[in-house]
């Protein structure tokens, strides 16, 4: 199991990288994006957005798989140490 913890953790850490180099590429393109703008190159501007959207795109799975793999990383987790996993939001509700 802490083979599997210890591999899920290099998933989600590489897939966070990820995320910060996309982050970075999309504010680059949004600079691109803006300067097409203020020249009025319509067709510049047309490609970028299209980047930009594309790179919006790809940043929003690697988020939804970092996330998944810490709640996955959370379960094993809590087995390893014999707590019981609650990923319900029922139970968070409750709390407040």
């Amino acid at each position: 199991m802490t083979a599997q913890l210890s591999k899920l953790e290099n998933k989600f850490y590489k897939a966070c990288d990820q995320i910060i180099i996309i982050d970075r590429k999309l504010q680059d393109m949004t600079q691109r994006y803006n300067t097409a703008n203020k020249e009025g190159k319509r067709c510049m501007r047309y490609n970028r957005r299209l980047q930009l959207v594309t790179l919006e795109g790809v940043r929003a799975a690697f988020y939804q798989y970092a996330e998944q793999t810490a709640e996955k990383m959370t379960e094993l987790k809590c087995q390893l140490q014999g707590e019981e996993v609650s990923t319900d939001d029922e139970s968070y509700e409750s709390d407040y």
